[in-house]
C-alpha cells in the first residue's frame, strides 16, 4: 500500500474517532496495534491517550491471555472503572489467537475513556459501531 493510500486510511480513522465528540463524558480513544503502537487517536481536555492507552492496551493484552491460559475463552471487551473514570477497552481480532498478531489478519484494539458518570451503555454501543467501521477501513490497509 502506498504511503498515499496509507494518509488517507488514517485520516478517515481520525474523522471516524472523532464522532465519539457527540458521546456525553467522551475524554478520549486510542485505536492501537497489539503490539502497543498508537495508530490514531483523539482527546480532549489535554488528555493524553497516546501516553495511557499503550498501558491500557497492554492491561488488556495480559487479561485476555490470562483468559486464554485459564481456557475461559477469548477477551474481546472489557471495562474499568475509576473513582474518576470509566474505560472501555474492545479487541478486533481476525486471527486464532487472542495475544498474538498474525501475518494477514486484522488485528487491534480501541481504548476509550470516559467520565465517571457517562452512560457505559451508550458508549459500548458507540464503540462497537465504531470497531466495525475501524475494521472496515483497515481490512486493506497495513498502518
Amino acid at each position: 500500500m502506498s504511503s498515499k493510500s496509507k494518509q488517507l486510511v488514517i485520516s478517515s480513522l481520525e474523522e471516524l474517532i472523532r464522532g465519539f465528540n457527540d458521546l456525553s463524558g467522551f475524554l478520549g480513544a486510542g485505536v492501537f496495534a497489539p503490539d502497543g503502537r498508537l495508530i490514531v487517536s483523539h482527546c480532549l481536555f489535554g488528555l493524553l491517550v497516546d501516553r495511557v492507552g499503550p498501558e491500557l492496551n497492554g492491561l488488556f493484552i495480559d487479561a485476555v491471555a490470562l483468559l486464554e491460559r485459564l481456557e475461559l475463552g477469548r477477551g474481546r471487551f472489557s471495562q474499568i472503572q475509576t473513582d474518576q473514570v470509566n474505560i472501555l477497552l474492545y479487541s478486533y481480532n481476525e486471527g486464532s489467537s487472542a495475544v498474538v498478531a498474525e501475518d494477514g489478519k486484522l488485528h487491534f484494539h480501541t481504548v476509550l475513556l470516559l467520565e465517571q458518570d457517562s452512560s457505559v451503555g451508550m458508549a459500548k454501543l458507540k464503540l462497537k459501531k465504531f470497531v466495525r467501521a475501524a475494521a472496515m477501513l483497515l481490512s486493506d490497509a497495513t498502518v
